[in-house]
């Protein structure tokens, strides 16, 4: 095993060596990657709000309306990924190359039947779903096809998460970001002449989308069939192994469940936001492409923890474990102050390059165009209470009293604060 990682510069060797250095060049791909990511899906409302043939306001809201039940099913998954990541890094910490390539095989499977099973049941309940959200008429038909088209891609979806999950377990962040790079580069290229050339709208932003996920899947499966390091994965040894799976199961389902809560939370508040009309529905869901950012920044040190406890336990080297805590928690509160600089200054000017909807959504619903649903940012504060700099707003409880009483009744004084605390108008 230490001679497949030898291999492979990308890899970072997590059980020796100074930590701060090597969670900053860990930790900060990651962060990279969900950065890139979320940029890249913003483009597809920046190529909606811009170039659609009809009303761009819907066409912004139809996209966005969509975030919550996007949500709702990645960080269940993405939170099961973990546990992948967890279980391959503790049996690398332990020296155990069978028990590696076993959780490995094992992660590809659940990823791909899982991601089958989500598609299947969400196509069937896509329009009660949208119901359940008070998506506007206006807006409603728009918001199914978005969706419908997004849940055939979820095979390949999490099936990403989940090799990227893979890749993490060993160090390698920088293949997924290579990886993203490619495919959002595709998703961007593809979104442009679907929508500008063949007037798809909303139907090819979608499928731009699910088409750079296919890309972006294959590529790692391949790079997983050809490397030399432990991770290595045989298609024809695809398999699922029953105990490795309840190990993952057992660790990557609570953090799932905790999250998938986080998101049926974003789902109450998304309904409370479209039932105030399509103007606010385009708004808010520019400005939580921004609050994701900060979140990922911050998300990034909390993935480095675990990938280097889990090596490190595995190899029982508790006091290294207890390191590790320290130096994430500094770094991340470093992060953390630099991402409250970056938004507080920078904000409404990184909104204002999303769309040019934000002047009539700003005479429409004053300071809205620091505001998303609440609860996205109380979700956050447990790691980075940063995000509800950009989205809670004095506007929370001028237009919806709920959504300002749900978000302050999550955890986190700093979210109480930032929804009574004034704003700056323009």
């Amino acid at each position: 095993m230490a001679r497949g990682r030898a291999r492979n510069k990308r890899e970072i060797d997590m059980l020796h060596g100074l930590i701060w250095t090597k969670v900053l060049r860990y930790a900060l791909p990651v962060g990279a990657t969900g950065i890139l990511e979320q940029l890249f899906n913003a483009s597809g409302i920046m190529i909606v709000g811009n170039f659609s043939r009809g009303d761009g306001t819907a066409a912004v809201a139809a996209v966005g309306s969509n975030a919550p039940v996007a949500g709702l099913i990645l960080n269940l998954f993405i939170g099961i990924a973990l546990g992948a990541n967890v279980v391959i890094a503790n049996a690398i910490g332990r020296g155990s190359r069978d028990a590696v390539r076993k959780a490995v095989r094992t992660s590809i499977v659940t990823a791909l039947v899982g991601g089958v099973i989500v598609a299947i049941i969400g196509e069937l309940l896509a329009g009660p779903l949208l119901d359940m959200l008070n998506v506007t008429d206006e807006v409603f038909p728009l918001a199914l096809t978005y969706l419908r088209i997004y849940l055939i891609g979820m095979p390949v979806i999490l099936l990403y998460n989940f090799e990227t999950a893979i890749f993490r377990s060993v160090g390698d962040t920088q293949a997924p970001l290579a990886v993203l790079a490619i495919s959002g580069v595709l998703n961007v290229t593809m979104g442009l002449i679907l929508v500008v050339l063949f007037h798809l709208d909303v139907s090819g932003v979608a499928a731009a989308t699910v088409i750079a996920n296919v890309v972006s899947s294959m590529i790692l499966l391949y790079r997983l069939t050809h490397t030399d390091a432990v991770i290595r994965v045989d298609l024809h040894e695809l398999g699922v192994d029953l105990l490795t799976l309840r190990q993952i199961l057992r660790i990557g389902l609570p953090a799932g469940v905790q999250s998938a809560v986080f998101a049926v939370a974003n789902i109450i508040i998304q309904a409370a936001i479209n039932s105030l009309g399509t103007v606010v529905m385009a708004t808010s869901s520019v400005a939580f492409n921004i609050e994701i950012i900060a979140y990922y920044v911050l998300n990034s040190f909390s993935q480095a923890c675990a990938t280097f406890t889990g090596q490190n336990y595995g190899a029982r080297q508790i006091r290294r474990c207890r390191r590790v805590l320290g130096v994430c928690i500094l770094e991340d509160f470093i992060a953390t102050a630099a991402t409250i600089a970056v938004v507080l200054f920078f904000g409404r000017g990184l909104l204002a390059l999303l769309t040019p909807l934000l002047k009539s959504s700003r005479s429409a619903t004053p300071d809205s165009s620091w505001c998303s649903p609440p609860t996205r940012s109380a979700c956050c504060t447990k790691s980075c209470p940063v995000t509800c700099a950009v989205s809670a707003s004095p506007w929370c409880r001028r237009c919806s009293p709920w959504s300002a009483w749900s978000a302050c009744a999550s955890p986190g004084s700093d979210t109480c604060f930032l929804c009574t605390a004034p704003s700056k108008r323009s």
